[in-house]
């Protein structure tokens, strides 16, 4: 996890990132899901985020391009 750039943090792999081929379609999906009024966030391997969610989801994910 440390070489792959996740440990003890919310996020995608490099190896994840290198796999979304359609970039700006993972963007509109992001961006749909930051619409949500949601501030925890449950995924299947790692920590519970329990407080800003949103913020973590959106900094997770901001090497996106808009």
């Amino acid at each position: 996890m440390k070489a792959d750039g996740v440990y003890g943090r919310f996020g995608l792999g490099h190896l994840e990132k290198l796999l979304i081929r359609d970039k700006r379609a993972a963007r509109a999906a992001i961006d749909r899901m930051l619409g949500w009024d949601f501030d925890r966030v449950i995924v299947a391997h790692g920590d519970i985020v329990e407080r800003r969610g949103k913020e973590t989801l959106r900094e997770a994910f901001a090497w996106l391009p808009s």
